[in-house]
């Protein structure tokens, strides 16, 4: 979308400064609320800002409900730019599947998922620790739509890391190849760990955000996939609603199929966690 189309469109044509990554989880979603308090006491041009949400197709579906209703809202009445950008392709081809200042709701997956990338290749390898999935997924997603809004001109990008995730700042520092690019990371800066993100949410909206990656997607041998009962029982959700939706005969056979096939491997998933906890505990026991 150039400047002429935007200006159309109602969007503002201001040179971008700050790009604020959110993934819809706890941390990026603490730090985008807390920052709309005061825009300006946090160095925040809303004019100048474009918030950035890279789809994979794998979201919770109550991290998308609860984004739709509490955080849409703020982005609507401050009449913030949100950008929801997915792959077009496997190849390097991105999809902007909205952008707007009224932002109406979360989009659940573009043309290429994070899933169809696993079916595509057989998996995604882990090396080290290193999430390869998210630079899949969302970290080239999102420098190829920098680079096609931005372009040759200095920014600052915001990065959702918490105060636990001091790590991943300074990999993100190494790894930084555009000498534009100025790494932000408010909530380190803060002190702010995932504790205290998600006791923030859960004062302002009453509700117990998610993370933003969906754990019904990682493959067993990832090195960075970790479950607990809840996870578990969000597993066995999924599965049960991709089965309503094959049952509604609305699905064509070929989708259907797939969607069977997700559905048992979310269930054997959620079986191997709930056998994995009972054999710790009966080793516990000895």
């Amino acid at each position: 979308m150039n400047a002429t189309t935007r200006s159309a469109a109602g969007l503002s044509v201001d040179a971008i400064e700050l790009v604020i990554n959110w993934g819809l989880g706890v941390d990026s979603t603490a730090y985008l609320v807390k920052m709309l308090e005061d825009p300006a006491a946090h160095g925040v041009d809303l004019a100048r800002t474009l918030v950035m949400h890279q789809l994979t197709g794998d979201e919770w579906p109550a991290t998308r409900a609860h984004a739709e209703q509490f955080v849409l809202p703020l982005l609507r009445q401050h009449r913030v730019r949100l950008v929801q950008v997915a792959r077009a392709s496997r190849a390097l081809e991105i999809a902007v599947m909205d952008d707007s200042r009224q932002p109406a709701r979360i989009i659940e997956r573009g043309p290429w998922a994070l899933w169809d990338e696993y079916e595509a290749g057989g998996t995604v390898p882990q090396q080290g620790g290193m999430r390869l999935c998210s630079l899949h997924a969302k970290g080239e997603v999102g420098d190829a739509l920098i680079a096609r809004e931005i372009g040759d001109r200095p920014f600052r990008q915001v990065m959702g890391f918490n105060a636990d995730e001091a790590l991943r700042s300074l990999r993100d520092k190494a790894a930084n190849k555009n000498p534009l690019r100025q790494g932000v990371y408010p909530l380190i800066d803060w002190g702010r760990g995932r504790d205290r993100c998600s006791a923030f949410l859960y004062e302002r909206f009453g509700v117990r955000w998610e993370k933003s990656y969906s754990l019904d997607r990682c493959k067993v041998n990832c090195a960075n996939i970790a479950r607990i009962d809840t996870h578990a029982h969000q597993l066995r959700q999924t599965a049960d609603d991709l089965g309503r939706q094959v049952a509604s005969g609305l699905v064509p056979e070929p989708l259907a199929d797939r969607l069977r096939e997700r559905a048992q491997v979310l269930t054997e998933l959620a079986d191997q966690h709930d056998h994995d906890r009972v054999m710790a505990a009966a080793g516990a026991e000895l």
